[in-house]
């Protein structure tokens, strides 16, 4: 770099993930805390505004990921969002299993098949063969029928 232009600041694309510290609503507005402890002001989109309000309540586990152009310092540091493309609720830690769990409240096993099967399309349900259960090991071992 020229010492000409050493002291320039630059625009380029932005993709960052941080939590969630502030949300203004006139103007729509919201500050992202990033790992390295800065944190950066952006403008949203109304569009936005619904994830934003979600990750701010869930500050404590909830984290977004902020996509779109920024300012970045002559050495390469991002100064600013300038504007926002995409913002992703990203999803919690993991939830705890039962055995974690100390309120005693653990879900039945099948309540918690029922749960992801839910969430199965019917078209994919019909791909399997009706005589899985009973052939298992023909299935996953490759052993003969019985």
């Amino acid at each position: 770099m020229s010492e000409k232009h050493a002291g320039l600041s630059y625009e380029d694309e932005v993709d960052v993930i941080g939590t969630v510290t502030m949300a203004r609503v006139a103007p729509l507005r919201t500050a992202v805390a990033l790992e390295d402890g800065r944190e950066l002001e952006a403008a949203l989109r109304p569009k936005d505004e619904t994830a934003i309000i979600a990750a701010l309540k869930g500050h404590a586990t909830t984290k977004v990921r902020v996509r779109g152009r920024g300012t970045f310092s002559a050495r390469g540091d991002l100064e600013r969002i300038d504007a926002v493309d995409d913002v992703t609720l990203l999803p919690n830690d993991p939830p705890e299993t039962s055995a974690e769990r100390t309120d005693g409240d653990a879900r039945p096993i099948w309540e918690v098949f029922d749960t992801i099967m839910a969430e199965v399309p019917e078209d994919e349900l019909a791909k399997l063969d009706p005589d899985a259960a009973a052939q298992l090991d023909h299935y996953v071992y490759g052993t003969e029928k019985r």
